[in-house]
């Protein structure tokens, strides 16, 4: 069930967005192991999640750029002012 929503939700959202949320589990996996069983990560499964964390991060950025430059080649919110009723 759940890799069928999975599936689903990269058809319907961009797959950058889909993998920050499909990874986001194992940083969550490894906070609860660490919590319930006394279980903390090796040092290469600490530098794997901070590869992901790194990777989420890089992915946001880039996706926030990204829709700052649409907004200003469409002449952003500042443009829109002069079509607002007075």
């Amino acid at each position: 069930m759940i890799a069928l929503t999975v599936a689903l939700a990269y058809q319907l959202a961009p797959p950058p967005v889909v993998g920050v949320f499909d990874t986001a589990y194992l940083g969550f996996a490894a906070l609860w192991g660490s919590v319930i069983f006394a279980d903390a990560p090796t040092p290469q499964e600490s530098l794997d999640l901070a590869l992901i964390a790194l990777g989420t991060v890089m992915t946001c950025v880039k996706g926030r750029d990204a829709a700052e430059a649409r907004t200003s080649r469409r002449g952003g919110p500042a443009a829109m002012q002069g079509l607002q009723a007075p």
